[in-house]
């Protein structure tokens, strides 16, 4: 879908898509490319153990994992856009508040 793309442009493991309208990205504990030397937040990942499918029902939340192999920790390189932009949104989805590109450190 276009949400996993997106995501995956980020660096990021995990895709929904909430009523068919909103995207949102998150990464699993084993993304490394993601958390760095942060800690993992549990909350930017999916509580799979307790999901449950709606069987005749309509699901409000469409969850796709990125399920190929990691290479550096993560999703591949080749499938991420790499600008200072990007890498201040996978910042502020970790840090919880929105980081400026100009906080990126290099």
């Amino acid at each position: 879908t276009a949400c996993s793309r997106f995501c995956s442009s980020k660096g990021m493991d995990l895709s929904g898509v909430i009523r068919s309208r909103e995207c949102r990205c998150g990464a699993s504990k084993l993304n490394a490319q993601v958390w760095h030397q942060d800690n993992y937040k549990p909350s930017l990942s999916f509580p799979l153990a307790t999901a449950a499918h709606a069987w005749n029902t309509e699901c409000p939340l469409h969850l796709r994992r990125y399920i190929e192999p990691f290479e550096s920790g993560g999703p591949p390189l080749r499938y991420r856009t790499t600008g200072i932009v990007d890498e201040a949104y996978v910042d502020s989805v970790v840090a919880g508040h929105t980081l400026a590109p100009e906080e990126e450190e290099h």
